[in-house]
This record gives C-alpha cells, sequence and structure tokens, in this order.
C-alpha cells in the first residue's frame, strides 16, 4: 500500500477510505492505535493476523506481555461500510489530535490516518539526506 490522500472526518466520526486502499484493506479491517507515531493504523484482517502471530511469536513472553496487552488493549475491529466509510473510535481521534482534516497514507501492509498538521510537520522535519544515506548503505 502507498500513496498520501487528504480527506476530513465527518461528523459521525467517519473517515471516507479512498478506493485504492479499500481493494487492498477489504471491508474487515483492525483500527489500532500506533504504538511508534502519533496516528491510527487501518489493517486488512489478513495483516493483522500476520502481526498477531509475530507477537505471539516472542518466546520470552515476560518481558514483552506488557507490549501485547497495550496492542490488544488499543485495537478493535471496524468495517468499510458499502459506500466506502469507517467509523473510527472517539477516543482513538482523541489520542491522534485528530479533529477534521486528516491525511491517509499507505505504508506497506496497513494504512495510516493522521492528524493533517501533525503528518505535515513530520514531513517537513523528514531529514532526507539521512533517509538517502539509509538507502545507500542497503546498496539500493
Amino acid at each position: 500500500m502507498r500513496g498520501t490522500q487528504r480527506h476530513t472526518i465527518d461528523s459521525k466520526n467517519r473517515l471516507f477510505v479512498p478506493s485504492k486502499y479499500r481493494e487492498e484493506l477489504g471491508a474487515q479491517v483492525v483500527v489500532a492505535k500506533s504504538l511508534t507515531s502519533t496516528c491510527i493504523r487501518v489493517y486488512s484482517a489478513e495483516s493483522w493476523k500476520h502481526f498477531e502471530e509475530e507477537l505471539n511469536s516472542f518466546s520470552d513472553l515476560g518481558s514483552y506481555y506488557e507490549l501485547i496487552e497495550w496492542v490488544y488493549a488499543n485495537s478493535e475491529d471496524g468495517e468499510i461500510d458499502s459506500q466506502g466509510r469507517l467509523a473510527l473510535p472517539a477516543e482513538y481521534l482523541k489520542y491522534a489530535s485528530i479533529t477534521k482534516n486528516i491525511v491517509s497514507t499507505g505504508v506497506r501492509d496497513h494504512m495510516e490516518i493522521w492528524n493533517e498538521e501533525i503528518f505535515d510537520s513530520k514531513m517537513q522535519n523528514t531529514n532526507v539526506d539521512e533517509l538517502r544515506k539509509l538507502l545507500i548503505a542497503r546498496g539500493m
């Protein structure tokens, strides 16, 4: 999944999911608070299953239990309706500082939903030269 789209959240906390993302996500999705960024992630049921398998493979459960507990407590099933809308929990919108204007981005196997101002600031403050160095170091 890739690309960036700009939208608004409607008065019922629904997002119109772009058709290019709907095709990859399917109707049944998992909505989750991101632990690594101030955004909401949306996974297809299949991608989430793979993510769960990775989480559940941790052999030292004691050290990772709090992580697993947080992930499961901050994710839930969702559905993209026949009109292409996804209802987002108010608590998740608050977590990501989303009120109206949003940016949705495709990131590998999921979609991220960002507050527009936070996303724009993140992109403006990204050190592109450092990212180039990472690619060069990998021979890309």
